[in-house]
């Protein structure tokens, strides 16, 4: 079955899975309350894939109380308050359109979360340096939506065909750094050039791919994604979609990268070629090192194409050179 959106109501889903503060959702006004209250409820609250991944709690309070504060005025209810009371729950003024009490119990839950994670923080935190309820944002699911460039003729205001879109999603840190490294999050450098390659599936078609610095799989998900797409199958064939390879240097990005591409919402979990591996290409710079990386590259991977996204770059890396593949970053 079709399920479409009106496209406003489409990105609120979108900056929802995405993390976007809330803050920053537009809310269309020109759409009845019903409807937006509807969308809501069935495609955020009541999502099976945002009850199996769902964003950190921190975020859902954000957003659930920024929605709470949106439809209440749009429904006139007789009370605004900066926390939800439950005991003025039942003295809202009956109008045409109800907010649906799961949205109110999630909310309070998500509160009373919160309260006893403050309560926990009083006891815990006993060196006065940090205020409760002031520690750093938890780890989240993070979902990106995207689809194939196929038809740029749709006109913007088009419903939505959800079925169009892919989704690729991530355990992910919400802080600049964690377990001493930034690769446990995904950077704009990696949307930027995952973009790209979407738009230009074919450049990696069938092709063998190695991404360095691979982080915690968003690029290289989306990369195994493409090639199952444009193969035209989610299984092995007569015809293989190709090899991808992610790499990294630090052991807890590579766990966290295999466990994200191999999550069952992810078609990257269905493709047969796909590796995560420890690669320090500083090794080329050591004399002793050189040998073992020139075999992974040509020997094992042999990549028709190198990606990547916000890496950096040494200057004297004759054995990446002399491999000849073309590379591919942002």
């Amino acid at each position: 079955m079709t399920v479409s959106l009106h496209p406003d109501l489409f990105q609120i889903l979108r900056g929802y899975a995405a993390l976007i503060p809330p803050r920053c959702l537009q809310f269309p006004p020109h759409l009845s309350t019903q409807l937006i209250h509807d969308v809501l409820l069935e495609h955020v609250l009541l999502s099976p894939h945002f009850q199996l991944y769902p964003p950190s709690r921190q975020y859902q309070k954000a957003f659930w109380k920024c929605i709470i504060s949106h439809l209440e005025n749009k429904l006139e209810v007789g009370f605004v308050s900066r926390f939800l009371d439950p005991i003025y729950l039942t003295r809202r003024v009956q109008s045409e359109t109800e907010i649906d009490p799961r949205i109110y119990e999630h909310y309070l839950d998500l509160m009373n979360a919160s309260a006893l994670h403050v309560i926990f923080a009083v006891f815990s935190d006993l060196d006065g340096q940090r205020l409760p309820g002031q520690g750093p944002p938890s780890q989240s699911y993070v979902t990106h939506f995207w689809k194939l460039d196929n038809d740029r003729t749709t006109s913007p205001s088009a419903p939505v065909d959800l079925g169009a879109y892919q989704t690729t999603t991530l355990l992910e840190s919400r802080t600049l750094t964690e377990c001493g490294t930034t690769g446990l999050r995904t950077w704009l450098a990696s949307l930027v050039l995952a973009q790209y390659l979407i738009h230009n599936p074919a450049l990696v078609q069938r092709k063998r791919i190695l991404e360095l610095g691979s982080g915690i799989g968003f690029l290289g998900s989306v990369v195994a994604s493409l090639q199952l797409l444009v193969s035209g199958s989610d299984t092995s064939g007569f015809a293989s979609p190709g090899m991808v390879c992610l790499s990294d240097v630090n052991d807890a990005v590579l766990l966290r990268c295999r466990d994200n591409v191999h999550l069952p919402c992810n078609r990257s979990a269905s493709h047969t070629d796909m590796r995560c591996c420890f690669l320090d290409w500083s090794a080329a710079l050591d004399p002793d090192g050189i040998a073992p990386l020139a075999s992974l590259l040509h020997d094992d991977l042999d990549a028709d194409l190198i990606l990547g996204a916000d890496i950096v770059r040494l200057a004297n890396t004759s054995v990446l050179r002399s491999h000849r593949p073309r590379v591919l970053g942002v």
